[in-house]
């Protein structure tokens, strides 16, 4: 469930997919539904940080919640599996995704013993990584499985082939793909804030962004201390529930609303209490 300061907001579903640019800043909360919370279940997803060219770094916030009907469907060769372009452009085909860099991102499924040559662009870098599953990459079908990346090299085009029985609980050889020009700027952090504050004219929006980082203390270290007490003879499962109340709470506050509005309009910002 996102949840976000610029008024974003959905619960991602089965090949669901939510896109976040950060841009000039937002606070955001991605946390399990109250439905996952009371009655369990599995889920799983991939987290993925794309880097925004240096010229577009204060671009407006945006969010886009992407449903698995959106995507575009493709089929492989041998119909043995399916690949979803999430963004981006692929063999003439274009996902819902609107990003601000040129990239492919792709989502595929492999049953057992089918095999996907995919057409890529040469001018694009080719990392491929194993989600679930087994099987073998390249025309030299090294081996590959689960939890493992593989960089390739020059080419035009990606093959990957799912061996005929699969480790695991999964079903099929379920693999990520995600191509962008070789010579692109490449993501330098990862964490709350990723931008790259450039000297000159930018530098007192940074001054004003620590400022109103800074007022977000009082806040979230009252309620943190209050999560941290009430937590500690709970359930895992009680202990997550607490933590998305906490941030619920943070997120719907007036000195966040404020402390946003500030940021946005390059000010100091002015807390309750101040």
């Amino acid at each position: 469930e996102h949840r976000d300061s610029n008024g974003g907001g959905g619960v991602i579903t089965d090949g669901a997919t939510q896109w976040m640019t950060a841009g000039a800043g937002i606070v955001h909360s991605e946390m399990p539904t109250d439905q996952i919370l009371t009655k369990g279940g599995l889920f799983h997803g991939v987290q993925l940080w794309v880097n925004l060219p240096h010229s577009e770094k204060w671009a407006a916030p945006q969010y886009q919640d992407l449903e698995a009907n959106s995507v575009s469907l493709l089929t492989t060769e041998d119909g043995g599996g399916i690949v979803r372009l999430i963004a981006g452009d692929l063999a003439g085909h274009h996902g819902p995704g609107s990003t601000h860099t040129p990239i492919s991102y792709v989502h595929a499924s492999l049953n057992p013993g089918s095999r996907m040559r995919l057409p890529w662009r040469a001018d694009f870098n080719a990392p491929v990584y194993v989600l679930a599953g087994n099987g073998s990459i390249g025309s030299e079908r090294r081996p590959f499985r689960e939890g493992q990346l593989a960089a390739l090299g020059e080419g035009d085009q990606i093959t990957v082939t799912a061996d005929e029985k699969m480790d695991g609980s999964s079903p099929a050889m379920e693999l990520m793909l995600l191509g962008e020009p070789i010579d692109a700027e490449r993501a330098y952090s990862v964490g709350l804030i990723n931008r790259v504050v450039p000297d000159g004219e930018h530098i007192e929006a940074a001054k004003t962004m620590a400022h109103t980082i800074a007022g977000y203390a009082p806040l979230v270290t009252a309620a943190l201390k209050k999560f941290v007490a009430d937590m500690l003879p709970a359930s895992p499962t009680e202990t997550t529930y607490r933590t998305k109340k906490t941030l619920d709470a943070i997120m719907a506050s007036d000195d966040l609303a404020e402390g946003v509005a500030a940021f946005k309009e390059k000010r100091p910002p002015k807390f309750k209490g101040e």
